[in-house]
């Protein structure tokens, strides 16, 4: 008798123990989730998911045209003694151009700089921007040759030149990444996780990727419209 009322009175209180520790688990989850909403809805005002123009428009259009038109002149042009100068001449140039009414204050060139190197056995050049502020704004620009300045370009489908981005990106839990990009002709493709914001570790990483050639997550081409994939978690 006496174990039969044991019995009765263990296994409610096993039960509300359980729902004890549930709901304490419940608890943590949901307030680990309202402070990752929080950081998400802080990014949809702070201007981090918004790019700034002069930023965008010098990685992504006004230095990759350069590039295109002449990536052997551009990369020379980016090892010269006056290089910061020529840069900072087109960052002016591209303020101009990509100013927008309303828009925040033009960017300074602050930290803008060229470096010349050579990648997997490639001349390139490296293009340091100033710090970025939102997702697709750049970190680093490579303009790498696909054959020596002394020798003519190889012929086609294999390209002049690669043009490579490391991108700031937003995840999912509201943290900031990098992104690996490159431009290929008309096309953005997005190749997810960069590394470190770091000038030796970007071109040791385009050294990797030209090695093993991996197959981008995303890839976008501006003004056309597809039922393919755009860049992903920018």
């Amino acid at each position: 008798m006496l174990a039969l009322a044991f019995d009765l009175l263990l296994w409610p209180a096993i039960a509300l123990a359980a729902m004890l520790v549930a709901w304490f688990i419940v608890r943590i989850w949901l307030a680990r989730g309202d402070s990752k909403t929080a950081e998400l809805r802080r990014h949809f005002t702070d201007g981090s998911l918004s790019p700034r123009n002069q930023h965008y428009y010098f990685a992504h259009i006004a230095l990759r045209a350069l590039a295109a038109e002449d990536p052997e002149r551009l990369i020379c042009a980016l090892a010269a003694p006056d290089a910061e100068q020529f840069l900072i001449e087109l960052w002016k140039a591209v303020e101009k151009d990509a100013a927008q009414p309303g828009e925040d204050a033009p960017v300074p060139p602050d930290g803008l700089e060229a470096i010349p190197a050579r990648v997997a056995g490639r001349s390139a050049a490296l293009v340091i921007l100033p710090p970025p502020r939102a997702a697709t704004e750049a970190h680093f620009v490579a303009i790498v040759l696909n054959h020596e300045l002394d020798e003519p370009a190889k012929p086609a489908p294999e390209p002049e030149f690669y043009y490579f981005t490391l991108e700031k990106g937003i995840s999912i839990d509201a943290s900031t990444r990098t992104i690996f990009c490159q431009w290929d002709d008309a096309s953005h493709k997005n190749f997810g996780d960069g590394p470190p914001a770091d000038a030796r570790a970007f071109l040791d990483f385009i050294a990797e990727y030209l090695a093993n050639r991996p197959a981008p997550q995303a890839s976008f081409t501006p003004g056309q419209r597809s039922g393919g994939p755009r860049k992903a978690s920018e």
